[in-house]
């Protein structure tokens, strides 16, 4: 809303790239050697699955990271263009319609990627839909009870940082 499209979407770039950053630090730590004495007591229990346990958490924590990755980086550049092309289709009005427009769309994507990308053959397609669906109104109404916030944030920025007003004005000056 304040910075531009072109800001957002360097923005939305570094956080892909920090978790870039985080899969490859934990997927060194997954595929380090482990120490013989730690994984000897643990197998050495009594519950037999245990020796799998570490397996089982980091494959998936990774499977998982890798696919919110991609989620990310499409949904919030989806959201980025479609919440400019809202603003500066109804020349800087309406910010309630493009906060809720641009989640709402950019929220579908991701919930679908995300769950999608996790699932694809570890869960049945039933309860993956049953996941994207849950999922997805969780988000909704998330996305819908942050407008007042939004607005409230916007307008304390636009108060206190008065170059916010001034490039707002100069934007849409010009078109």
């Amino acid at each position: 809303e304040l910075y531009g499209k072109k800001r957002a979407s360097f923005l939305v770039w570094v956080g892909f790239i920090m978790s870039v950053f985080m899969l490859v630090i934990t997927s060194v730590g997954y595929y380090m050697p482990v120490d013989r004495g730690w994984f000897e007591a643990i197998a050495a229990g009594s519950d037999p699955g245990k020796e799998h346990t570490y397996d089982y958490v980091y494959g998936y924590m990774i499977r998982g990271t890798a696919a919110s990755m991609i989620a990310y980086l499409i949904a919030q550049l989806t959201d980025v263009k479609l919440f400019h092309f809202w603003k500066d289709l109804t020349k800087g009005k309406h910010l309630w319609l493009r906060n809720n427009g641009s989640t709402m769309v950019s929220q579908i994507v991701d919930t679908v990627a995300v769950m999608t990308i996790t699932f694809v053959g570890v869960l049945p397609a039933e309860k993956i839909i049953e996941l994207i669906v849950f999922g997805y109104l969780f988000k909704a109404f998330v996305a819908l009870t942050d407008t007042p916030f939004f607005y409230l944030g916007v307008r304390l920025l636009k108060k206190w940082v008065p170059e916010f007003e001034a490039n707002a004005a100069r934007e849409y000056s010009a078109n």
